[in-house]
């Protein structure tokens, strides 16, 4: 009977391990997540030194992405005004690569879901002063979106690079 009873056990065990693979098997695909709906900007989150403050972006100046299957695609901005442009994943579908108006960003993909979508920039310590070194471009851009953001009084400011250990910037998508 005590070996019945294990034989049960194994069974059930196997049984449950092939529907967690099933299960698994059936998620879709991350360009599938990302091509089945339009992603409509809603929110900002900027994070210096582990203090984040946000930015509520406004309807006139929220836009959506499409992304197509064939590495295409649209920005639709709230004026009706489109935008085309080129799409691919890179390292491993944790970067989005986008090419617009003959520019191309890569933007690190911090959640990919079936409703949101965030992605955006993050630097540590020392990519900030190696930034800063070569002219401060990425810095600079942080600094003018920085004005923008609701903070905590006890936030950092970004006018001392050496006292900066991280910056990430994340832009937050809805299912549309």
């Amino acid at each position: 009977m005590k070996t019945f009873r294990h034989y049960l056990v194994l069974i059930g065990l196997l049984l449950t391990v092939a529907a967690c693979k099933k299960d698994k098997d059936n998620e879709p695909s991350r360009t599938d997540m990302l091509t089945s709906k339009g992603w409509l900007l809603n929110d900002m989150n900027m994070r210096v030194n582990g203090v984040t403050g946000t930015y509520t972006v406004p309807a006139d100046e929220q836009y959506t992405y499409r992304f197509t299957s064939d590495g295409k695609g649209t920005m639709e901005e709230a004026d009706g005004t489109n935008e085309n442009l080129t799409w691919s994943w890179q390292n491993n579908q944790e970067v989005l690569r986008v090419t617009s108006s003959g520019d191309t960003y890569d933007f690190q993909v911090f959640t990919l879901s079936k409703s949101s979508l965030s992605v955006g920039f993050q630097l540590n310590q020392q990519q900030i002063k190696d930034d800063a070194n070569a002219g401060g471009g990425t810095l600079l851009y942080f600094a003018l979106l920085y004005q923008a953001f609701t903070f905590p009084p006890n936030a950092p400011k970004l006018n001392d690079i050496n006292t900066l250990t991280d910056l990430q910037l994340q832009v937050n998508y809805q299912a549309k």
